[in-house]
């Protein structure tokens, strides 16, 4: 009787880990210089693991978001902004150079952990010196919270980045 009751916390205790897991968005991104040409003249941008702009994130409502991010620029520090993400709780993870986190100086890493509190079609870019305009930046899409409707109905979406 007694090994019964140990195997049903144990499968307890991993149906819970795995649950709490499935909220829960890793990445691991290298920001690095990269030739590219998007206008057709062929120069250097920043790019995120060798992508241009950077990957989009795609989450729902009351998730939480873990992005480990390694500066390989050489030459200068990095520090990732989240247009329109609350930072309830974790002004660190704001982004915003030498105000709420140091920039991540060169061969440094630093953990971003924050939680999304609602949805909507959101930006971020690199926030220090002209890193935006240098192609730091990428989509973070936070759907509906799971089990909510959206507000309205749509046939279809297109994700486009303008600079």
């Amino acid at each position: 009787m007694g090994s019964f009751w140990i195997w049903w916390c144990l499968a307890i205790l991993i149906n819970s880990s795995l649950c709490l897991a499935q909220n829960r968005h890793f990445y691991k991104w290298e920001v690095e210089y990269m030739y590219w040409s998007p206008d057709c003249i062929e120069g250097v941008v920043m790019a995120i693991n060798g992508q241009f702009p950077g990957p989009t994130i795609r989450a729902r409502a009351g998730d939480k978001v873990h992005i480990e991010l390694t500066n390989k620029l050489h030459t200068e520090g990095v520090v990732i902004h989240w247009h329109g993400i609350s930072q309830k709780g974790t002004p660190w993870a704001d982004g915003t150079a030498s105000i709420s986190q140091c920039v991540i100086n060169p061969g440094e890493t630093f953990v971003y952990r924050f939680q999304l509190d609602k949805a909507g079609t959101y930006f971020y870019h690199g926030h220090y010196g002209m890193q935006r305009s240098a192609g730091l930046y990428g989509s973070l899409i936070v759907d509906v919270a799971k089990g909510e409707k959206e507000p309205f109905h749509y046939d279809g979406e297109f994700n486009l980045l303008v600079e």
